[in-house]
């Protein structure tokens, strides 16, 4: 199992910095000391070049028609080859699958290689650039919620945060997700089936928020958008918070994601690359407008959060291998444990929601909520 960072899954805090990461070649559009909205463009990434496929075989090569060339702009949607169809009696016509402009056409191959436009990356909440690293990306300090979440894919994105009632089934998503979704970052409170990945994608949403994915699922949804798009990977940015599976998402995340619905979130999916341990997936937002001290969103608690001791009374969520995912109260303080391996290490006792009680290293679980228990101003 990758290490995760013991920390809180939900911080109400000051002065957040966080880094917004735009990969390299991407151009930064704003200076360290500027103030931004949610909206503000942070900087332009490049999506890189992509290789479609033409349908043609051998013989059918020399009577088509490409319709683009070298140096032009093409659209999604837009005709790139035409071909005679029916005894040639009517024509075939061959769609673009992305945004971009011709770069090459490879006969031999029987392709076209076509470099996709650049992006914007969004700031996502309100803040100030404190800093920019060349190539890298941006970073910014603002005041707000951070929510760490289990497992993530796809580059981060910012946009509306929009609920939909579930997209657990075919007949789920034929009735909850439509073009009115583009853009936008889906908020579903259960678990996601193929087909809610793959409508997402053709509608163009942003992002995907879920409690979970089976894997089945997931690659299924990731093998078929790879035969229509050629691309590897999902095409969208999808994060669930609890498992993979069927698990609903848990009340505590959905009593805060429910105060920012409608109001423009970033969506962070996280990474495994530095040192193998992982950057757990995070949601970040800003106060609502208007919004003080006193609020629940953005109180007193909130004011220089600090990782408390673990004393017993403290809600968590297991990571490890044995109880992957479920949450319970820990029940007893930390003691030096010597694992099977002969490692010995500070375990913690837990009382898990089904009754049973297991001994889990300190490092495999997550604190959910503090609440106003002592150990909150520790």
């Amino acid at each position: 199992m990758i290490p995760r960072v013991l920390g809180r899954l939900i911080r109400y805090e000051r002065a957040v910095d966080g880094f917004r990461e735009l990969g390299p070649g991407a151009e930064i559009l704003v200076k360290p000391g500027q103030p931004v909205e949610p909206e503000t463009a942070l900087g332009s990434t490049k999506t890189g070049s992509r290789v479609v496929r033409l349908p043609l075989n051998e013989g059918e090569l020399a009577s088509a028609m490409v319709l683009k060339r070298p140096g032009e702009t093409v659209r999604r949607g837009e005709p790139l080859l035409r071909r005679a169809s029916f005894f040639g009696l009517g024509n075939t016509e061959f769609l673009c699958p992305v945004d971009g402009y011709v770069e090459e056409i490879l006969v031999p191959q029987r392709a076209i290689l076509i470099r996709e436009l650049t992006s914007d990356v969004r700031a996502g909440v309100s803040g100030t650039v404190t800093s920019t690293l060349p190539d890298r990306g941006v970073t910014l300090r603002f005041d707000g919620t951070v929510m760490r979440f289990f497992a993530g894919w796809g580059p981060p994105v910012a946009g509306v945060l929009r609920l939909v009632p579930d997209l657990f089934s075919p007949a789920d998503v034929a009735r909850n997700l439509d073009e009115t979704y583009r853009g936008e970052i889906v908020w579903a409170c259960s678990t996601l089936c193929a087909e809610a990945i793959l409508e997402a994608a053709r509608l163009e949403v942003a992002g995907l928020l879920a409690g979970s994915v089976s894997l089945i699922e997931l690659q299924r949804a990731a093998g078929e958008l790879r035969q229509l798009t050629g691309r590897i990977g999902l095409p969208l940015t999808l994060v669930i918070s609890e498992s993979f599976g069927s698990a609903a998402m848990s009340p505590v995340y959905r009593r805060q994601l429910a105060a920012a619905v409608g109001r423009a979130v970033y969506l962070d999916p996280g990474s495994t690359a530095d040192h193998g341990w992982a950057r757990d997936p995070e949601i970040a937002f800003s106060p609502h407008e208007g919004a003080t001290d006193a609020d629940a969103e953005f109180g007193e608690r909130s004011v220089n959060c600090t990782v408390p001791a673990l004393v017993p009374g403290l809600r968590v969520r297991v990571v490890d291998l044995d109880a992957f995912g479920k949450q319970g109260v820990l029940v007893a303080p930390s003691e030096a444990v010597e694992l099977e391996t002969g490692v010995v290490v500070d375990a913690v006792e837990v009382l898990l929601e089904d009754g049973e009680r297991v001994k889990v290293p300190t490092q495999n679980v997550e604190l959910v909520e503090v609440g106003n228990h002592p150990a909150a101003s520790a």
